[in-house]
């Protein structure tokens, strides 16, 4: 007959600790999220900016300190309205035109992928089907 195993007591669980349990699961996250960094980081970086500019830019201002984006920093403290605006309407021309490059990528893609229109496909005797047969 088969033997049951014995079972060890069970030790009670410890008393919740909310600073050190957070402080513990931010440093273990945190550990865990910078070696995912080290191994995709720099190539999702690269995409996200590419394919998806704005969401990059907001990323870059969500971990950007607060005193960086404090208006005393001065960024734009030298700059007059009009060259506020101007710089403004620059990018949001490179936008369009990455974004219509991008479009362009897209359809050559897909023209690659479809063969043109006037491609004879062969018959199964043998033959190449004509236009009316």
């Amino acid at each position: 007959m088969h033997k049951r195993p014995t079972r060890t007591p069970r030790t009670p669980l410890r008393t919740f600790d909310p600073d050190g349990d957070r402080f513990t699961l931010g440093r273990d996250f945190l550990y865990a999220l910078r070696i995912n960094f080290r191994r995709h980081g720099p190539r999702c970086i690269k995409e996200l900016s590419e394919q998806r500019p704005r969401e990059f830019i907001r990323l870059v201002l969500a971990l950007l300190p607060k005193e960086f984006r404090r208006k005393d920093v001065g960024l734009f403290d030298n700059m007059s309205d009009n060259e506020l605006a101007s710089a403004l309407e620059c990018l949001k021309q490179m936008g369009i035109e990455k974004e219509q490059k991008q479009a362009e990528k897209a359809a050559a893609k897909a023209a690659e992928a479809v063969p043109p229109p006037d491609a004879q496909e062969p018959d199964p005797a043998g033959e190449t089907a004509g236009p009316g047969l």
